[in-house]
């Protein structure tokens, strides 16, 4: 999903900076670059936070062999 709205605010950015953007559509384009931004920035923010709950909970992914045959 990131790297799909990461590439529409690629083709929007570009569309503005080029110019390709009529007067009449460049307020919207604009405005989905800045949406495309927040929505990035809100998944990292909600990534990190998952990431400091798994830590605090002492949450770990581990393998652990054992020995099955040993008293």
């Amino acid at each position: 999903m990131r790297q799909k709205l990461e590439h529409v605010r690629e083709w929007a950015h570009d569309g503005l900076q080029a110019g390709e953007v009529s007067v009449r559509t460049w307020y919207r384009y604009m405005k989905l670059v800045e949406t495309i931004d927040q929505i990035t920035a809100e998944m990292d923010a909600r990534s990190a936070a998952t990431a400091q709950r798994q830590r605090d909970l002492g949450w770990r992914c581990e393998l652990r062999i054992t020995d099955s045959h040993q008293p």
